[in-house]
């Protein structure tokens, strides 16, 4: 039995994706849920396609990430985030 959904392990333990920030080249790290950050080389803002993540098409993603936050497998600030970024991925879509 697993604790939390296996689709989760994005959330739980993400992958860092290193990359180069377009506007000045300087070295730049996106956990792998993320899709915007601000460079701290330059200050500019910098996106990327979302990686394949159970947050862009769960339609339980909100729920699983309110509970990874209860069961403290994910900060506050974390969860925040993550659901500030589903609510804006589905605002797109609509």
């Amino acid at each position: 039995m697993f604790k939390y959904c296996p689709g989760a392990r994005s959330i739980v333990n993400p992958r860092i994706i290193i990359t180069k920030c377009p506007h000045c080249g300087g070295e730049i790290e996106f956990f792998e849920y993320e899709t915007e950050i601000t460079c701290w080389h330059c200050g500019r803002t910098v996106r990327r396609n979302p990686s394949e993540s159970c947050i862009f098409w769960c339609n339980a993603a909100i729920d699983c990430i309110k509970n990874l936050k209860e069961l403290k497998v994910i900060s506050e600030d974390v969860a925040d985030n993550l659901i500030n970024l589903v609510k804006k991925y589905r605002e797109s879509k609509s």
